[in-house]
């Protein structure tokens, strides 16, 4: 088989990964999943030969895909492990900034208090600046026993 057609295989692979994913922008989920669409396309192409490549290189790319968003979407949720460990262990004031994925985060508590079940709860403010943009979120985090959940 020639090397065009494997070409031609790993572009298609790619594009369809990227257009079933966001096209507005690329969170980890979505560049694990490209990444790992086209790793795994190049895997199939080297393990498949004859007639067999191009389908070694389309379930390479779709194997790789998903790896990659797996993995990519794990990274996603550690950015909201941070958040709430800084929401629930900083001190009123002390800020936690840290950046991932062309995002930068700031979680900084403002106020604690018990609300109406006698939970010692805090507010947090939540900065997400992403291309000069800036969102700002309000978080009440709670204690419940000995786990935190976000009440709001």
């Amino acid at each position: 088989m020639k090397k065009t057609n494997i070409f031609a295989a790993l572009i298609f692979a790619a594009s369809f990964l990227f257009l079933t994913n966001s096209a507005s922008a690329f969170s980890s989920q979505d560049a694990g999943t490209i990444t790992g669409g086209i790793i795994g396309g190049v895997v199939g192409s080297q393990v498949f030969h004859g007639d067999a490549k191009i389908a070694g290189v389309l379930g390479g790319a779709l194997i790789g895909g998903f790896i990659g968003g797996s993995i990519g979407k794990s990274m996603a949720r550690n950015d909201r492990r941070t958040a709430t460990r800084a929401a629930t262990k900083n001190k009123v004031g002390q800020k936690t900034t840290w950046k991932h994925d062309n995002k930068e985060y700031t979680v900084t508590p403002t106020k604690e208090f018990t609300n109406d079940k006698g939970e010692d709860c805090k507010e947090a403010i939540t900065t997400v600046t992403v291309d000069g943009k800036t969102d700002t979120a309000t978080t009440i985090v709670c204690k419940r026993g000995d786990k935190w959940y976000v009440q709001k």
